[in-house]
């Protein structure tokens, strides 16, 4: 499969960078033998198997701490995105260890996920400018943010990330993280790219 090319991200502009992730990203995409997109919802990402546990409109309904119809070192690629902050703790635990299971050596784990550290930040400033300017609307979308927006059990969210945490947490489950960089992809919830590597 082939390497992540890591882009540039001194001096240069946010837009510049994502587009050097997206090729990077269609790139590993197309080499890789075996690539796993978890909580795919509605979207999917092509040449990777599309895989949620509520969305129907997935090639597998599969849930993303329970990989057991892939044998051990047998995926090079495993994606998801705005699915990692939905799992518990206990989850989120099994889910690294299955995810370190089924990856080959040197395999990819890319995600994203809202940056706490920034949602956090945007509730203090909408709180702080509320008595300026009816802020409400605002700080209950950075509520659902938290939280998630709870539509169906898979909605909420029960974790939590920054860079900090992230480079801290990964590699107790033998992740040796190689990127991260916000914001990406452009949302309306500050979101948190990571790339890491399978070392154990």
């Amino acid at each position: 499969m082939k390497e992540f090319q890591i882009p540039k991200t001194r001096f240069r502009r946010s837009n510049h960078v994502g587009r050097d992730i997206k090729l990077a990203l269609d790139a590993l995409h197309e080499t890789a033998t075996i690539g796993l997109h978890l909580g795919s919802g509605s979207s999917r990402i092509k040449c990777l198997i599309n895989c949620d546990l509520y969305n129907s409109n997935a090639d597998r309904r599969i849930d993303a701490c329970n990989l057991n119809e892939f044998e051990n070192n047998s995926v090079d690629l495993i994606e998801h995105h705005h699915m990692i902050e939905h799992l518990s703790f206990s989850d989120f635990e099994q889910a690294m260890v299955e995810w370190n299971r089924v990856l080959r050596p040197s395999g990819y784990l890319i995600f994203t996920c809202p940056d706490i550290r920034a949602v956090s930040l945007a509730y203090l400033k909408y709180s702080l400018l509320k008595g300026l300017r009816n802020r409400d609307e605002k700080i209950d979308y950075v509520i659902k943010m938290f939280v998630g927006s709870q539509e169906h059990e898979g909605m909420f969210h029960k974790n939590h990330f920054d860079a900090d945490r992230v480079r801290r947490i990964f590699p107790h489950y033998g992740f040796e993280i190689l990127f991260i960089y916000s914001p990406f992809p452009k949302r309306s919830t500050p979101s948190l790219f990571v790339v890491a590597r399978n070392c154990s």
